[in-house]
Order: C-alpha cells, then structure tokens, then sequence
C-alpha cells in the first residue's frame, strides 16, 4: 500500500504494481491493458465460428455500453464489432443517461457499469427508465455479493453479466437479448406521425389509468379527483422523506412511503407502488444499502407520476 514504492516503478523496469490484498477484477484489467499496449489484441478474438460469420447480429444493432473503465470499454466494444454491432461509449452514469435520452430512437440495448463516478449504475438506470421502460439494460460488474441480481432488478436492470467476460458466453447472451426485442433501425422506417404517437405515450407510462379505472367503476370524474386529491397530498413527501432519512428516523420514513404505497395502486402508479412495498420493508428493516437504492428509485418515480397526472389533468 506504500504510495512511495508506487514512485519507482518505472525507475526499475516494472510494468505494472498492484496493492494487496488483490482484487481480481484489478489484476485482470493491469494484464490485459498490458497485453494491449504490446499490440497483443488478438487475445481478445472470439471462436473461430464467430469470425466465419455464424455468430453474427442479424440487424443493425447498436449497443450504448456504458463504463468508466479504459480497458472494459476496449474488451467490450472489441467484442461485440467482431459480429457486426455498433458500439457507443460513455465513461460514467450521466454521460450514458443523457446519451441515451437524447437518442432514444437509435440504441438498441444497453451495458451498464454498476460502480460509476458522477452517477452510478443503478442511478443511471432509474434516470432512463423514466423515459423508457422497454430498452434492455445489462448490468456489468465484478462484484460476487449474494444479493446483487435483485438489486438490479429493482432498479430496473433487466440482465447481468459478470466480469471478467468470458468471449463467446458474453456474445451469446448479448445476441439473444438482442433477438428478443425490435432493432429500432428498422422501427424508425416508421412514418413520422407514427413515431410521434409513440413517443407521446411513452411519455405518460407510469400512470395505468385503465387499471385505476377498473378498481373504480370506471367513473373517469371520481378518477381525476383522485388523482388530483393525491397529487396535493404529495406535493411536499419528497424533501419530508429527504429529511427523516437525513436524521435516520427509518420508521418514520416508512410511515411516509407506507401513506404512498396505500393510494398509488389505487391510481394506477403501478411501478410506484411495487417500490414503496420493497422500500417500507427496507426502512423498517433497516437495510442501508437498500435504503439508498430505493429512496432515489422511489423519488423519481414519485415525481414523475406527479408530472403525468397533471398531464393527465390538463388534457381531461
């Protein structure tokens, strides 16, 4: 751990130093940014089938992969051309979320970093998921913690790979996701009409109103005054939330969330509600690390439900 030993590397002819106790991932992306630098880059070709064209995407694809690291970004993006993708990088959370949102027609599918500077992975996520809730995001980590698919899940993380990638399991994996969702050059043949219409419904998709009608006999009126009723009851649950989580009244937060958690099924803020039932439990559990997740999922997507019923609101 001796930064001054650190200073003389060089000096001796090393090539690489490393602290211990070592980190797997560390020590693997130290050889292959060796490898690299020697112009040994064929260490990264997949089988021999992929090169021959069988492995190979069908469409247009392009892939946004998202990772503050150097080497990961030139192992995944190497990869994933060797059969044909597209690849776009971005070195942190918000550089991807802003990427992303502002050309949400192009990308097909997403690698995300889960540990990021500015904004990590699940943030980052959270952040896309508000404009859309189809695109496949894959979380990306080295991370061997019991635990960590579910928080994926909960932020709206879709598939996980492990790194280091193993070639062809990574192609694999990435080409079949790929199969299973619409190559968006190909939906952007569309008539631009076509594409408004789409991309206006994207916009109010938190709120089921179909759903929400259901459990109210289809009464639209009594259903606007619902929503109108919760949009005033809300308006301020965010910075209260903010500040008993500050103090660490955890049981008192969990009150606030349970209060959301009772009237956002009954307006149809389905994903809403599926949050607040993960993130009262981890309050009153006291589950730190699910804390932190959960309060940003649950913040944006309070605020963005707030947004669309007042869209709702305004158009009758």
């Amino acid at each position: 751990m001796r930064e001054d030993l650190f200073k003389k590397i060089e000096f001796y002819g090393l090539v690489l130093g490393i602290t211990k106790p070592i980190i797997p991932s560390i020590l693997f992306d130290g050889i292959l940014e060796i490898f690299k630098k020697n112009g040994s880059d064929s260490s990264l070709s997949i089988t021999d089938s992929s090169q021959n064209g069988e492995k190979r995407a069908k469409q247009n694809h392009h892939i946004l992969v998202v990772e503050d690291n150097k080497t990961n970004q030139f192992i995944a993006k190497t990869i994933l051309e060797q059969v044909g993708i597209t690849v776009i990088l971005a070195n942190n959370g918000e550089e991807g979320a802003s990427y992303y949102i502002q050309h949400i027609k192009e990308i097909d599918l997403i690698l995300m970093d889960l540990h990021m500077p500015v904004l990590n992975g699940y943030e980052a996520t959270l952040r896309i998921r508000l404009h859309d809730s189809e695109i496949p995001i894959v979380a990306m980590t080295a991370d061997a913690i019991t635990g960590i698919e579910e928080q994926c899940k909960r932020a709206g993380i879709d598939y996980y790979i492990s790194k280091p990638f193993e070639p062809d399991k990574f192609i694999d994996t990435i080409l079949e996701i790929l199969n299973q969702h619409p190559c968006k050059s190909l939906v952007n043949t569309l008539t631009q009409n076509k594409l408004s219409t789409d991309s206006a419904e994207r916009v109010l998709s938190l709120i089921k109103q179909e759903d929400a009608l259901k459990l109210l006999g289809n009464n639209l009126q009594f259903y606007h005054k619902v929503l109108k009723n919760f949009s005033l009851e809300n308006i301020s649950t965010c910075d209260t939330l903010e500040f008993e989580i500050q103090k660490q009244d955890y049981l008192e937060a969990a009150g606030i969330v349970h209060k959301v958690k009772g009237s956002s099924g009954n307006i149809g803020a389905n994903e809403l509600y599926r949050v607040s039932i993960l993130f009262q439990k981890a309050l009153e559990n006291n589950q730190i690390e699910d804390i932190a997740t959960l309060h940003t999922q649950f913040k944006y997507l309070l605020k963005q439900s707030l947004t669309e019923i007042d869209e709702i609101l305004k158009n009758g």
